[in-house]
């Protein structure tokens, strides 16, 4: 099994935390990081969700998701909010042409990283056919 970036975030979460919870079994928490690998979305989210799970049943679940999305759709919803009240206003506008590039940036920089993770055998499946 190749290794990745994802496995060594989990080796060392085990090994620092997750582990040494008194009321979580370190199998517990591997069933969940495998649980949640097989299913699309944030890795990180799933595990939260099935700690709260595990730990108090559906409603764990969800004050766990609600918990660990919340503070992200706060600040989206209030960046929102100052985008509309504020667009026309030089220094706003200002901000978010610099923020895109860098937004863009970061999202390259991802994709090459990611692109680096792969072996040289999928390559034919990136070419164009002759």
């Amino acid at each position: 099994m190749a290794r990745t970036w994802a496995s060594d975030i989990v080796t060392r979460v085990t090994s620092q935390t997750a582990c040494q919870s008194c009321s979580l079994h370190c199998q517990d928490f591997l069933n969940g990081v495998a649980l949640g690998q097989t299913m699309p979305g944030p890795l990180a989210a799933q595990v939260v969700m099935w700690i709260g799970y595990l730990q108090s049943g559906a409603l764990g679940a969800l004050g766990t998701s609600v918990m660990f999305i919340l503070p992200s759709f706060l600040l989206v919803l209030t960046v929102a909010f100052v985008y509309v009240q504020y667009e026309g206003l030089a220094l706003v506008s200002s901000l978010f042409y610099g923020i895109s590039p860098a937004v863009m940036a970061i999202i390259a920089f991802a994709a090459v990283k990611l692109a680096r993770l792969t072996d040289e055998k999928d390559l034919p499946a990136y070419r164009p056919r002759t």
